[in-house]
Formats: structure tokens, sequence, C-alpha cells
């Protein structure tokens, strides 16, 4: 099994916030009730597709997400819960975001169904750690065959539906 990791981390200096906005009312909701309850996964989204890819190349996944993080300020963006009377949204400048790339190919259909499975479990267990003031979401991929592998595209609700109210 080959496993290929890039960690997510954003430079919190000064020099790397572009903007900063007051949080939206429903994303505090949000963030609150998953503050409240750690064991609460109901702002923890896995979004799962399985797509036939030929030849693919998780480099090249990566290099598409950077242009979709500098194009969309909400894939650049963290929340600042304290030390403010507001509490606020940051975007950032620049933003390495978590991917994770498995070849599971080694495994047949029932062993990669179970693997995968696995890795959405201990997923959901991984809270988002608000406190890094870095964006609530992350990617997973798996070769699953060389025609097919397994996108999952992980992220906290607020982050996404905040911008929406």
């Amino acid at each position: 099994m080959i496993k290929q990791s890039f960690q997510s981390s954003v430079d919190k200096s000064v020099n790397n916030i572009e903007d900063v906005y007051p949080m939206s009312d429903i994303s505090k909701g949000m963030i609150y009730d998953s503050l409240r309850d750690d064991n609460s996964h109901v702002y923890h989204n896995q979004m799962i597709f399985y797509m036939r890819e030929r030849e693919f190349e998780s480099s090249r996944l990566k290099k598409t997400l950077d242009l979709l993080i500098q194009k969309h300020q909400m894939l650049r963006s963290g929340f600042k819960i304290d030390d403010f009377d507001d509490q606020l949204q940051i975007v950032y400048k620049n933003y390495q975001p978590d991917f994770q790339h498995d070849d599971i190919t080694n495994l047949d259909k029932h062993q990669q169904e179970a693997y995968i499975k696995k890795i959405l479990e201990q997923d959901r267990q991984q809270a988002f750690d608000i406190s890094r003031i870095e964006p609530l979401w992350r990617v997973k991929t798996f070769s699953l065959d060389e025609m097919n592998i397994c996108f999952i595209w992980i992220g906290h609700h607020a982050m996404m539906d905040g911008w929406s109210s």
C-alpha cells in the first residue's frame, strides 16, 4: 500500500491575511454546536465520489486543489472565535490543504471497501480543531485499480454553508 500525504499548513502571520469578516450567525451556531459536543458529527461532512480516471496522478490533483484554493476565498478561510469582541472569519492569502492519497490497488474489492470505511470512521473521530484558525476541510483519495479512484471531500459544514446566509 502506497500512501502520499500533504499536511495542512497556513502561515498565520498578518502578512498572510487577505481579509477578515465577522462570522455569520449560522456559522457561529454550527461552530458552537460542534464545540459543545465533540461526539456529535452532524457538521462533519464526508462526501464520497467514485470516478473513472485513467492514469490518475495525485500530484496533478494537488495542483488542481492549489488552483481552486487561490480562486475561492472560502477554501482559505478559518475561524477565530475568541480574543475579539466578535467571532471572525479570516481569509488567508495562501493555504496548503490536508491531502492524502492511498494506493490500495493491492487489495480486493471487499478489502478496499473495508479499508475506506475504516478511514471514514477514524476521520469522524478526528474533529476539526477550530482553535488552529485553519480552513476546516481535507481531501482523501484512493486508487482502487488502473481506472477507478475514490475521492472523499471532508469538511465542516460551517465552512460551506456560512457564506450562503
